[in-house]
């Protein structure tokens, strides 16, 4: 279950959780800020996590070397790849594990982030550290600065979703509300052994590959409104925004995880029976800001960012990602606000 600003506040004033330099916690997350940006020493670097005993400071001092964010900021390009730490130090109990993703804004402009610290995988251990992240532009360029908010946190105790048969139940007795043009799904909607189906809605925005995004500027001409309700062919490397079909009301309590195109559960199912349903997408979608918050904050067409891995033809209704029903830990209660995104209809740009 991930832990809501209630669990959170209850677990610092335990001593659970300390989280030094923090803002506000949101409903369910924290922001994350940009401090300090590495880049391996050496072209054919060790793999971070690489099974070898080291602490990510160890890490930092032999395999990496800190990269000068000058004052003005920096532009990322799609073939950079780097490390980075936030301001925020954190020390978690034993019992408590998390994640660090992309926030939907700086997703939206192609930002890709997660985190690479085995301090937040789960562990029975108390353990004080500043996390370790990846950060990648997903074929865009885009303009960074020092103290930029552009990763969340989520913390976690225990694991799992509500299975297929429990969200099949929920929608059709009105507790969460998933429709395509006004119709529930299908149960075909449900034959995937991971999650719930969502399909492509009929219209996507493709980057323009010659401009920079900047955050907190309009986007209007960095991307062009394509339908694909005849379909569309794109090239290797494209970078486009696309929207569920569905529109989705997450109960409250609860939160969405959409995977980047199919689930490992799918994936398995594939190679075991060849079946083309359930063969993995050419595209990343949505892999680095994957949670959906519920419906007091948010409502609407699910919007996906997409990488494409190959030449590919997209046309509206086609396989886009699956859904996961996620449940909150506490009520939310103290929370005050909602998604900038709250009512989306189609894809929407990056609103920072």
């Amino acid at each position: 279950m991930i832990l809501t600003i209630d669990a959170l506040l209850d677990a610092e004033e335990r001593g659970d959780i300390v989280i030094e330099g923090r803002d506000g916690y949101n409903l369910f997350s924290l922001d994350l800020h940009l401090e300090k940006l590495y880049r391996h020493k050496d072209r054919c670097p060790k793999a971070v996590g690489d099974g070898a005993d080291h602490s990510d400071a160890e890490y930092i001092a032999s395999e990496l070397e800190e990269v000068e964010i000058p004052a003005w900021g920096m532009i990322i390009e799609p073939d950079d790849f780097f490390l980075w730490q936030p301001r925020e130090r954190m020390t978690l109990a034993g019992g408590y594990h998390g994640a660090i993703t992309s926030r939907s804004g700086w997703a939206r402009l192609g930002v890709r982030v997660h985190d690479t610290s085995e301090e937040l995988r789960p562990s029975e251990e108390r353990r004080s550290f500043t996390p370790l992240c990846a950060l990648k532009a997903g074929g865009t360029r885009v303009f960074i600065r020092r103290g930029d908010s552009m990763a969340q946190l989520y913390l976690e105790r225990g694991i799992g979703h509500v299975p297929n048969w429990r969200l099949r139940m929920m929608i059709l007795d009105g507790t969460f509300t998933v429709t395509r043009k006004g119709i529930i799904p299908p149960l075909s909607y449900f034959e995937h052994p991971g999650g719930m189906q969502l399909t492509m809605g009929p219209q996507v925005h493709i980057y323009n590959p010659d401009r920079i995004l900047v955050p907190g500027v309009p986007h209007i001409d960095d991307f062009r409104a394509v339908s694909i309700e005849t379909p569309v062919r794109l090239g290797r490397g494209t970078f486009f925004l696309s929207a569920s079909a569905e529109y989705v009301e997450i109960p409250e309590g609860h939160c969405g995880y959409v995977s980047q195109g199919g689930s490992v559960m799918s994936l398995q199912k594939y190679m075991r029976t060849g079946d083309p349903r359930f063969a993995p997408q050419p595209f990343l979608s949505h892999a680095d800001a994957p949670y959906i918050g519920p419906k007091n904050i948010f409502h609407g067409n699910i919007t996906f960012e997409n990488l494409l891995l190959d030449d590919y033809t997209l046309v509206a209704g086609m396989r886009q990602s699956e859904f996961f029903l996620v449940p909150l830990l506490g009520d939310g209660k103290k929370y005050r606000g909602e998604s900038s995104y709250i009512g989306q209809t189609g894809a929407a740009l990056s609103r920072l």
